[in-house]
């Protein structure tokens, strides 16, 4: 769920409960996930989970985790 002028950067490596885990203990809120999402890995084929919440700035910030994919791979 990009907008425009937004920034978008995936950076968590892990599962989603790990992902959830960690949010909920900084304290973050969720406002939307996990919801399915298409990400960049295997050309836009790869399945993905994301969560997204608001900073103080109200950007829009979003965790995606791939699923059934190692990490490692690009």
């Amino acid at each position: 769920r990009d907008v425009d002028g937004g920034l978008s950067m995936r950076m968590f490596e892990g599962t989603v409960a790990e992902c959830q885990k960690m949010l909920q203990e900084a304290g973050v809120t969720i406002i939307q996930g996990p919801v399915p999402r298409a990400g960049g890995r295997g050309r836009g084929t790869a399945p993905s989970l994301s969560f997204y919440a608001r900073d103080p700035d109200d950007n829009l910030l979003e965790w995606m985790i791939y699923q059934d994919i190692p990490a490692a791979q690009p």
